[in-house]
Parts: structure tokens; sequence; C-alpha cells
């Protein structure tokens, strides 16, 4: 399933954007930290005593951040592999890539709605 969503995003990157690899990446980056973001929530629910110490210096965030986007670039870029999925993929029905298209947007539509979800859990 994840390969799909690979190949649907790369697809949408490549008509739009000159970077298609880079919108990829960095969409992909963004939802797993939504899923970082939600899995910290219901942790911080069921253990109160996990939260993070509130004076972390910026600079230790970028690094995170950074850290973080390097690696999603390394666990999810290979272009051989990449190139796989296109040819895989690109033979399906219009029905069957619209229903594709329809499923990858609930995905990274539903992580961000779910990411809301945990807040509202968190703060109330």
């Amino acid at each position: 399933m994840y390969r799909y969503v690979i190949y649907k995003l790369h697809i949408w990157a490549s008509g739009r954007s000159s970077t298609p690899v880079a919108n990829v990446i960095l969409t992909l980056a963004f939802l797993h930290l939504i899923q970082l973001l939600i899995i910290y929530v219901i942790a911080i629910k069921l253990n109160p005593e996990l939260k993070l110490p509130k004076n972390v210096p910026s600079g230790y965030k970028y690094i995170f951040l950074f850290a973080f986007l390097a690696l999603n670039y390394f666990v999810l870029y290979n272009e051989r592999r990449w190139k796989a999925y296109e040819r895989e993929f690109s033979k399906e029905s219009k029905e069957k890539g619209r229903q594709g298209s329809i499923y990858v947007l609930t995905y990274l539509i539903g992580s961000i709605v779910l990411m809301f979800l945990a807040l509202t859990v968190l703060f109330y």
C-alpha cells in the first residue's frame, strides 16, 4: 500500500513541480511527523510523566527536524525502486486510478484530522 502512496504522490508532483522527489519526501516526512505527534499524545494520556522538557533550545529542534528529513530521504528514496513502482502502477485503469487517488487523499487528510483530534484529546 505504501508503494502506491509514493507512486501517487510522485505522479501528482511530477506534473506540478520541477522537484517531485523533494515534494514527495517533504509530504511524507510531514505525515510521519504528524503520526509521531499522535503517538506522543496517546503516550502522554496513558502516562502524564512522559512530557518533554519545556526549555529545549531551538537549535536542537532544528537539528531534530533536519535529521528527521534526512532519515526520511534515505529510508524512502531509491530511484530504481520508485521507477519500479511507476511501472507497476502505471497500467491501472482510470477507474482504479481514481479510486486509488481517493484512498491516498483519505490517508493524507485523515492523518491531519487525526492529529487535530489527538490535540483536542490532549487539551481536554
